[in-house]
């Protein structure tokens, strides 16, 4: 490198190559690094030393996968390589030019980003002090319960394939910060039997949780804790959960629940589709053949919801019901059973033929 100093003087500095400093393991603070040319040595302190280049190369490490996390890089002017660790190799540039890093800038839209796949560092991440947390894409093994904080506002995985995976009864994740928003995850196995706790358990009021999954919780797919009012879940999805997809441990307390589905994974389960929750618009549920118990069970206020092949009953127990369905299977003793207020609902191919039963408050005009 050249500095030009006063009176035209020229003085090369051809040794010292220091990488920027920058966030290599996604705390959004600034790591201490250094690069030595001389072995093709990146040491950032405390997070990992890995060898990356050679004496000829200029450092140049940035964020090149909008990750949040700074990747390791060089540029070699030589033959115009860019080689970025784990990232890509692209040819760019020449022996003259000097290689542009760390223009990214702007706001970072989450305060830590989990190193993929690392379930230690979520653990340490959703029970940290920060606000937002990014998850990308990647089977996460947990071995424990995860309580999230008062504080942490935002949890968010990738669009596809963020996994957390629970070893087994016991563990499960448990949104203790209200107002928080959970988005785009998967969460596998857990819950805790004993408890009667889902694998996913709001616990804290005004939780919102979408475009989420559960998948073969051994007790309910997604829970909420007595007490806790204001629930909403957006788009979610509960396959194979042993006793209800979507629980609600007190229907005293509101929740709001619009376009989910339960699904069940194997015979005898779940128990019951929604159980307890109150405001639900389109939502779906799918009773395997007759092996599941009820759909709708003591809900209330209930529009344009479906349950399909239960074994007792699609909707039962449940009060102000508009426009929802129950389409029967072989063996099924009832479509609507104990509920009352209902206006515009349909039963059909209920296999003992009574599509309702000790239903009250019922408009016989429009139902049929």
């Amino acid at each position: 490198m050249k500095v030009v100093l006063g009176l035209g003087l020229i003085i090369c500095l051809a040794v010292v190559r220091p990488a920027s400093a920058a966030d290599f393991d996604g705390d959004s603070r600034a790591d201490i690094a250094i690069f030595r040319p001389s072995a093709g040595l990146w040491a950032i302190r405390g997070v990992t030393r890995v060898y990356f280049g050679s004496s000829s190369d200029t450092p140049a490490a940035d964020d090149y996968n909008a990750d949040g996390i700074t990747d390791i890089g060089i540029f070699r002017g030589s033959s115009g390589l860019w080689a970025i660790r784990d990232v890509t190799r692209a040819y760019f540039g020449s022996s003259s030019d000097i290689p542009i890093t760390g223009g990214g800038g702007g706001p970072r839209t989450f305060d830590y980003v989990v190193k993929p796949s690392d379930g230690d560092d979520l653990v340490n991440a959703l029970t940290g002090p920060h606000q937002s947390v990014f998850i990308p894409a990647g089977t996460y093994n947990i071995t424990q319960i995860i309580n999230v904080p008062v504080g942490l506002r935002l949890i968010q995985g990738e669009v596809i394939g963020t996994i957390i995976q629970f070893a087994g009864d016991g563990q499960y994740l448990s949104i203790d910060s209200p107002y928080c928003v959970i988005d785009r995850l998967m969460v596998v196995g857990g819950g805790d039997i004993s408890a009667s706790i889902g694998n996913f358990l709001v616990n804290s009021d005004y939780v919102t949780v979408s475009n989420c999954w559960s998948w073969s919780s051994l007790d309910s797919g997604f829970d909420v804790a007595v007490g806790m009012t204001g629930a909403s879940f957006i788009n979610c999805i509960s396959e194979g959960a042993e006793t209800a997809g979507f629980n609600n441990q007190s229907s005293a307390y509101p929740t709001r629940v619009t376009n989910c589905m339960v699904k069940a994974g194997s015979a005898d389960n779940p128990a019951y589709g929604f159980k307890g929750m109150t405001n639900l618009s389109s939502c779906f549920v799918d009773g395997n053949d007759g092996n599941s118990y009820v759909g709708f069970f003591e809900c209330e206020d209930l529009a344009a919801c479906r349950a399909i092949h239960f074994y007792q009953s699609s909707f039962s127990s449940c009060k102000r019901l508009s426009g929802c369905t129950a389409i029967g299977s072989p063996g099924q003793v009832s479509g609507f059973d104990n509920c009352r207020n209902l206006s515009s609902c349909h039963a059909e191919n209920i296999g003992l033929g009574i599509e309702y039963i000790s239903c009250w408050k019922m408009d016989t005009d429009s139902c049929d």
